[in-house]
């Protein structure tokens, strides 16, 4: 079963050196992501304020 953040993006874009048309060769990928937050959280029964990939390359943040 996917985690809801992935279930539930709604954008997902390019950020960093590449999103700003400054990236080399050795650039790494960077994104930032939207996502609809899920019932539980929404209830207040849990917690979310984003999800961090290892490396903090690509980071999910959820709707306020």
């Amino acid at each position: 079963m996917k985690p809801f953040w992935e279930s539930n993006l709604i954008l997902k874009v390019q950020a960093g050196s590449r999103a700003y048309g400054l990236s080399t060769p050795q650039s790494d990928h960077d994104s930032h992501g939207i996502c609809i937050p899920s019932k539980e959280v929404l209830l207040g029964l849990q917690t979310f304020e984003q999800h961090e990939e290892p490396g903090g390359d690509h980071v999910i943040f959820s709707l306020p």
